[in-house]
């Protein structure tokens, strides 16, 4: 969701080598302009090409699965194209189960556990 309150569901891959949340592609990005931060706080990531700036937004990411709502960056580079992919950032805000073999991931819903 971006910060205008706008909703749009998107598939991504997940990268556990990416730092940050949310990479997508400009066209995708530009849903995200209403939250994007001046430029001075934009982000920027060491690649085997060199250092690689990105525009960066604050959103909303919604996890209807296991009911699950938390502030986000989405990025996009400032030069290229750039992909879709979900990084650590939100990884680790997430129960994943990642079937190697199958080349599957599964989000995790945590079982209540009463006294």
């Amino acid at each position: 969701m971006n910060y205008m309150g706008e909703t749009k569901e998107t598939e991504l891959v997940v990268d556990t080598g990416f730092s940050g949340g949310v990479l997508l592609p400009w066209e995708e990005y530009e849903f995200f302009l209403c939250g994007e931060l001046p430029r001075s706080l934009w982000r920027s990531y060491l690649t085997l090409v060199g250092r690689v700036p990105m525009r960066t937004a604050r959103a909303i990411a919604i996890v209807e699965e296991v009911n699950a709502r938390f502030e986000v960056y989405v990025e996009t580079p400032l030069y290229g194209r750039g992909k879709k992919l979900l990084g650590r950032e939100v990884i680790n805000k997430l129960t994943l189960l990642l079937e190697g073999p199958e080349s599957t991931c599964c989000i995790c819903q945590e079982e209540e556990h009463f006294p």
